[in-house]
């Protein structure tokens, strides 16, 4: 398993236990412990038989029935992809009055092998944006996390910087356009 999957699983297992936590308190002491999570990295798959990597399609039924759940716990939710289903969570988001935090999960192989997945996902956090499901668009965080370490980071870093001008022309500036890794963005930050 590479270590993009560990990552979403790993994101989708924290969220899941927040959930737990909130939930053990409702049961143990009867009403909602009386806060809300600012937000939850929302990772809909639930156990192996849905690896987003072998079989990553989520149904909206599925994220429907996730929002329902999470809806009285937080106030934002960040996605982590925006296609194969995950382009239901920012309008079943909206519906529930959450706000969104959506992502382009993009790859850069040197073979230039996830370029067809790479402008379906920019594709479908455009038209989110544009439709006003999207508070803030995300655009290849785990890019640049990855890159770091490759040989060719100026070029994968001119790239992603390409990338967020153009979704940012396309959606006319209406949500930030972001790279999310706090640690590691200041550069980015300031396009």
């Amino acid at each position: 398993m590479n270590r993009s999957i560990k990552g979403r699983l790993l994101i989708t297992l924290l969220s899941r236990i927040a959930l737990v936590a909130i939930a053990l308190w409702e049961t143990a002491y009867g009403q909602n412990p009386g806060y809300r999570l600012y937000g939850i990295n929302f990772g809909p798959y639930i156990g192996q038989a849905q690896d987003p990597n072998i079989n990553p399609q989520i149904s909206a039924d599925q994220i429907s029935a996730e929002m329902q759940v999470i809806n009285n716990h937080t106030t934002w939710v960040r996605s982590y992809g925006i296609t194969n289903g995950l382009e239901n969570i920012p309008p079943t988001a909206r519906k529930l009055g959450l706000h969104v935090a959506a992502e382009a999960w993009l790859g850069f192989n040197p073979d230039g092998s996830q370029a067809n997945q790479n402008a379906a996902e920019i594709d479908s956090l455009v038209a989110a944006v544009n439709a006003n499901q999207v508070d803030v668009a995300i655009v290849g965080s785990e890019v640049l996390f990855r890159a770091l370490q490759d040989p060719s980071f100026q070029q994968i870093k001119t790239t992603l910087l390409n990338t967020i001008a153009s979704v940012k022309q396309r959606t006319n500036n209406k949500v930030p356009v972001r790279l999310l890794r706090p640690s590691i963005s200041s550069w980015i930050i300031q396009t």
